[in-house]
């Protein structure tokens, strides 16, 4: 079921997370993004940006760059749940006929019951997440390895914001290279979220530097309202392992000190999970949704197009 939105002074009910506003959707999908609402008596009560693409012939309704999450959004003060539940199917039935349609939902989703009455297969995925708290109790809450790690990383490298962006992006790149990865990232567009996000203060590019300034690792986070959200990462292959750690520790309390939430932004696979849990034990849902044609289904039985492509890593 969808949470009740209720107001806050300074923020746009209509877009509760940073991915949801239209700046944001703008940049990631070059202007190529519609929406679907849902009005009583002329007031808007719930609404859902979409981005739709082509590939190979099919139409997919899918997340744009860098966007971990959208989803609908019901702002009506209501209480009993399913009026909540009725606004969200009238949504759905507003969205357009695709061969396919996955959405990663936001918090403020907490049941995907309306998707599933309306044909949509369900899962789950978890994300840690870090509430605001005295950075010294985080610490202390987190794993000794990983402050170990952390405390040999900071002897070695100095921890600044950078603001080249495309310096990060060659950087990436590189590092891709390096490890015999193919990149999969529009970097023009990233490099495009990156910017507006660093002129706007709505996010921040951490970077770990030697003593010499040659880069060793960077990471990047951008926040909104209630969150600080861990978007990207990358590290030369010869950069101490702690690098990336101590990076996310510096995110972590400078969420703490904005009184946001630090969202370490999902966990893909076991590597992730450990890497996380050192941090935080605190872990949330993001419920998915997926509708898909017979053709899409084929189709993915010889290749998957749901492939996650929004992380450095």
């Amino acid at each position: 079921m969808l949470r009740t939105i209720q107001p806050t002074a300074g923020v746009d009910l209509l877009a509760p997370t940073i991915f949801h506003e239209p700046w944001w959707l703008d940049i990631a999908t070059e202007g190529r993004y519609s929406v679907v609402e849902v009005s009583e008596h002329g007031r808007v009560v719930g609404r859902w940006p979409y981005f739709l693409r082509k590939k190979m012939g099919l139409s997919i309704v899918d997340l744009p760059p860098l966007t971990h999450f959208l989803g609908p959004v019901i702002i009506k003060p209501l209480t009993k749940p399913l009026q909540r539940l009725h606004i969200a199917k009238e949504l759905i039935g507003k969205l357009p006929s695709t061969s396919a349609f996955y959405v990663k939902c936001h918090r403020d989703v907490q049941d995907i019951i309306a998707f599933q009455s309306m044909g949509f297969r369900s899962s789950v995925q978890f994300t840690h997440e870090i509430r605001p708290q005295p950075t010294d109790i985080i610490w202390k809450n987190m794993h000794a390895k990983r402050r170990n790690v952390i405390r040999k990383a900071s002897a070695r490298y100095n921890v600044s914001a950078g603001d080249a962006t495309v310096a990060l992006m060659q950087f990436y790149r590189r590092n891709m290279e390096g490890m015999g990865r193919t990149n999969i990232l529009d970097i023009g567009v990233c490099a495009k979220l990156i910017q507006a996000c660093l002129e706007r203060n709505r996010g921040c590019l951490y970077e770990a530097r030697e003593q010499n300034g040659k880069l060793a690792g960077a990471i990047f986070c951008a926040w909104d309202s209630v969150a600080s959200y861990y978007l990207m990462t990358t590290r030369d292959s010869t950069a101490h392992s702690g690098t990336i750690s101590l990076l996310v520790w510096k995110a972590m309390t400078d969420a703490a000190k904005r009184d946001l939430i630090f969202d370490l932004d999902g966990v893909y696979n076991e590597g992730g999970a450990r890497f996380a849990y050192d941090f935080t034990t605190n872990i949330v849902p993001r419920y998915i949704a997926v509708r898909e044609s017979a053709p899409m289904r084929v189709f993915r039985a010889v290749k998957s197009v749901f492939r996650e492509r929004n992380c450095f890593f």
